[in-house]
C-alpha cells in the first residue's frame, strides 16, 4: 500500500507535465500605501529674530539710499550696530559696517586728490567716531596732516604792501622733489587758478626751475599759469597781483 502512495505522488507531476500544466505560483499579498509624515511646522520666530530682521531690512534699504551715517537714528551704521548689540555675531551686520567704513574711506581719499581738505578732515573726523582704531583710516590720517602741513605753508607769510607775496621753498626738500614739496606747490597752484595771479618762480636752476613750473601746471590741468623763471640762491615763489 505504501508502495503504492509513492507511486501516485511521483506519477501526479509527470501527468500534469506531459499535460502543460503550468504550475501554480503563489498569490502576493497587497501591498498597502503608507501615508506620508506631516512636515513639522517650523518654529515660530522670537520676538528677538523679528526685530534683528526688521533692522538689517532697514539698514540694506538705507546703505541703498546713500544714508550712511546721516540723519541721527535713521541711517545705516546706526541699524547695523542696533544689531550687532542684540546679536554680537551676526555677520550681516558686521559686512554692513565694513561698507560703510569702505564708503568714508572712499570719500576721504577723493576729497584729498581735489584739495577739499575740509571736507576730508571733516568726512575723516565722522569715520574716526565711528569706527575707532580702524587701520585703514591711519594713513589717511598721515596723509591729511601732510597736506594741511604744506597749506599751512603756502599761506604763512604776510602780503608785502606791494601786493607781492615772497614763499621761501625748502632747499633740501626741494631738490629731492619730496611729497610736502609737491603738495605745498599744488596748493599753491590750485590758488593760483582761482586768484588769477601771475608767478615769478626764482630757483637754483633752469631744470629746477622747469619743474616747479611743471609739478604747478600739473595741478591745475587746463588753467594757464602765467609766470617767469629766474635764478637765484635762494628758491621761491612770487605771488603777483592780477593787476601786474
Amino acid at each position: 500500500m505504501w508502495k503504492q502512495a509513492c507511486f501516485i505522488c511521483l506519477l501526479i507531476p509527470m501527468l500534469l507535465s506531459a499535460c502543460g500544466a503550468a504550475p501554480v505560483k503563489p498569490v502576493a499579498a497587497p501591498v498597502q500605501a503608507v501615508a506620508p509624515r506631516p512636515e513639522p511646522a517650523p518654529p515660530a520666530r522670537t520676538a528677538r529674530e523679528r526685530t534683528i530682521d526688521g533692522l538689517l531690512s532697514e539698514a540694506e534699504a538705507a546703505l541703498r539710499q546713500g544714508r550712511f551715517a546721516l540723519p541721527a537714528h535713521d541711517n545705516a551704521y546706526d541699524r547695523f550696530r542696533a544689531v550687532q548689540m542684540l546679536e554680537p555675531g551676526n555677520q550681516q551686520a558686521q559686512s554692513g559696517l565694513q561698507g560703510v567704513l569702505l564708503v568714508y574711506v572712499d570719500r576721504v581719499q577723493q576729497a584729498l586728490i581735489a584739495g577739499r581738505l575740509h571736507v576730508a578732515a571733516a568726512d575723516l573726523r565722522q569715520a574716526r567716531y565711528m569706527f575707532p582704531g580702524a587701520q585703514l583710516l591711519a594713513p589717511l590720517q598721515t596723509e591729511l596732516d601732510r597736506r594741511s602741513k604744506a597749506a599751512a605753508m603756502s599761506t604763512q607769510a604776510p602780503v608785502p604792501a606791494d601786493g607781492r607775496e615772497r614763499i621761501n621753498l625748502p632747499a633740501q626738500p626741494l631738490t629731492q622733489k619730496s611729497e610736502d614739496v609737491k603738495q605745498m606747490l599744488e596748493q599753491l597752484a590750485r590758488r593760483v587758478s582761482q586768484s588769477d595771479e601771475s608767478i615769478m618762480i626764482y630757483a637754483r636752476n633752469d631744470a629746477e626751475g622747469r619743474w616747479i613750473y611743471k609739478t604747478m601746471k600739473d595741478a591745475v590741468g587746463d588753467y594757464r599759469i602765467r609766470g617767469d623763471i629766474r635764478i637765484s640762491r635762494q628758491p621761491a615763489l612770487e605771488l603777483l597781483s592780477p593787476m601786474e
